[in-house]
């Protein structure tokens, strides 16, 4: 029984992220076309698929918390469902400064007589991408338990 009760709250949130999904779609893209600028089309645009990918995570939270389970396991999921936030939370971030630099930053490089801003642009992105997904993957590593700080200090000097 507990079982169909971890499942039920899986498939509700994955069928309340497909109404969402659904709403964001169509009514929310509608209401936001209305508007003079640009920035919530961006921001629904975004938003979307990271905040459906975090209703399941929240529905398989709420589902494990109705499990009997020993207190390993709970505290596997426990860390799992933090992880899961973790990169759903990196995921918007990602999206939303690859986004305004592309909306806002390329342009503005575009109308400069200089070559180097046309350059330095995509790199930028590229930059502040790998930094969050690092950033990232080292916070889900800390969150299992292991020293990250023995890692970065030996980052830090094998760079030098």
């Amino acid at each position: 029984m507990q079982f169909l009760v971890f499942f039920a709250y899986i498939i509700g949130a994955i069928l309340l992220g497909r109404i969402v999904y659904f709403f964001f779609k169509t009514v929310a893209r509608k209401l936001s076309a209305k508007t003079k600028t640009d920035f919530d089309d961006i921001l629904i645009d975004i938003l979307e698929e990271p905040l459906v990918y975090l209703l399941v995570v929240y529905g398989f939270y709420l589902g494990y918390h109705h499990l009997t389970l020993s207190d390993k396991l709970f505290t596997f999921f426990n860390e799992l469902d933090e992880n899961l936030v973790l990169v759903g939370v990196s995921w918007f971030f990602i999206a939303f400064i690859d986004k305004m630099i592309t909306h806002y930053l390329t342009p503005l490089a575009g109308k400069s007589k200089s070559d180097l801003d046309d350059h330095l642009v995509p790199l930028l992105r590229k930059l502040i991408k790998w930094v969050i997904i690092i950033l990232t993957a080292l916070m889900i590593v800390s969150n299992f338990g292991y020293n990250v700080t023995s890692v970065l200090a030996g980052l830090g000097i094998g760079g030098l």
